[in-house]
């Protein structure tokens, strides 16, 4: 069962990154973070941002939050798997629903992608 989908409310490590300044070329290194499983697919209350995963697209693209605040993902894409994955820091498991959240620490621009899908990009300005 190691491929099933996780399910419900994930939450992400809420740890601190540098914002992106330049695309990497170096292999990908990022930790996958371990999500939780609940019932909920609401985005979670403490979220100060709300990005949807619909239609194989980060909905807004761009998010502006101030520093502190947290950023949650909820996908809504029906049983096409999706991750969300930051050019330096934090990432998603890759996943069909539920939810995964980051809190930013630090004022910059990061900008993150799908994996599975290159066209889908997406930007957190934090300011």
């Amino acid at each position: 069962m190691a491929n099933r989908p996780r399910r419900g409310r994930s939450v992400g490590r809420r740890g601190h990154f540098e914002p992106s300044t330049e695309p990497s070329t170096e292999p990908s290194t990022e930790r996958r973070t371990e999500l939780s499983v609940s019932s909920s697919q609401s985005a979670p209350v403490d979220a100060d941002a709300v990005v949807t995963i619909a239609n194989i697209s980060f909905s807004p693209s761009t998010v502006e939050v101030k520093q502190g605040e947290t950023v949650a993902w909820v996908w809504d894409d029906g049983s096409v798997p999706h991750d969300v994955v930051f050019d330096s820091g934090p990432a998603s498991l890759q996943q069909s629903d539920g939810t995964w959240e980051h809190r930013f620490g630090r004022p910059g621009t990061y900008d993150y992608r799908c994996t599975i899908h290159p066209q889908m990009t997406g930007k957190v300005v934090v300011s």
